[in-house]
């Protein structure tokens, strides 16, 4: 249990600090621009970042969607994000 927490906490200091590198989710953003259009389907949103800069006018709405809650209830906070929703792993 506790090293799930502890994980948990290392994965949000790992996107925080992805989140202030703004070049590198450009260059991630530049190489998906030219494919969005109509519904977008963010697996593993995280924070959002990516999503974020979505402003084309062919993506008609985006919907956010992660394995982890708190994730999710981050993403929920920013009033942006209207579509988030949790995905469960399957049991193999």
């Amino acid at each position: 249990m506790l090293n799930a927490v502890v994980r948990k906490i290392n994965l949000f200091k790992t996107l925080s600090v992805i989140r202030g590198s703004l070049k590198y989710n450009a260059w991630l953003y530049s190489c998906i621009r030219c494919h969005l259009q109509g519904t977008v389907l963010d697996i593993g949103s995280g924070l959002g970042d990516i999503a974020r800069q979505i402003n084309e006018p062919c993506v008609e709405e985006v919907i956010l969607s992660d394995y982890d809650p708190q994730m999710l209830q981050a993403l929920k906070l920013q009033s942006r994000f209207i579509y988030c929703c949790c995905v469960s792993w399957p049991n193999f």
